[in-house]
């Protein structure tokens, strides 16, 4: 996870809102217990919005926080579910689609690249992918 990584895919806000296309940068850190990045990501060129996760290594959880959403930090809570990938629940210190809770799985699958995804059950009851994001090194 450690240095420049790149990024392209979507985000979408809600159920009635249609995917934008996001290119994004960041650098991420890794040490024996933690794992973080930091960066930004854009959309048709004009709209930024930094992002970025710190998470940390606590017996088979990991336990965070995650910046990017326009409601503020949310805490992160989760664990493997294989070898490569981690689910991880998303808390938001507000109500984001009719609740404070949304998924973030981090899936590493060891060929140099990273996918990021989140997914909101929205207030119809329907579950949304809202974001997904695949990174390769620079």
């Amino acid at each position: 996870m450690t240095g420049p990584w790149s990024g392209k895919g979507f985000v979408q806000k809600d159920e009635g809102s249609r995917p934008m296309n996001v290119s994004c940068k960041i650098k991420g850190e890794q040490t024996a217990d933690t794992i973080g990045f930091a960066g930004a990501c854009r959309a048709m060129l004009i709209l930024k919005r930094e992002i970025g996760a710190q998470l940390k290594r606590v017996g088979d959880r990991f336990v965070g926080t995650y910046k990017g959403a326009d409601v503020g930090i949310a805490e992160l809570d989760g664990s493997y579910v294989d070898g490569e990938t981690v689910e991880l629940t998303m808390t938001f210190p507000r109500s984001v689609n009719g609740d404070d809770v949304a998924k973030m799985t981090i899936t590493t699958p060891g060929d140099g690249t990273f996918t990021i995804e989140t997914s909101d059950k929205m207030e119809s009851g329907v579950e949304v992918t809202t974001s997904s994001i695949l990174f390769s090194r620079d």
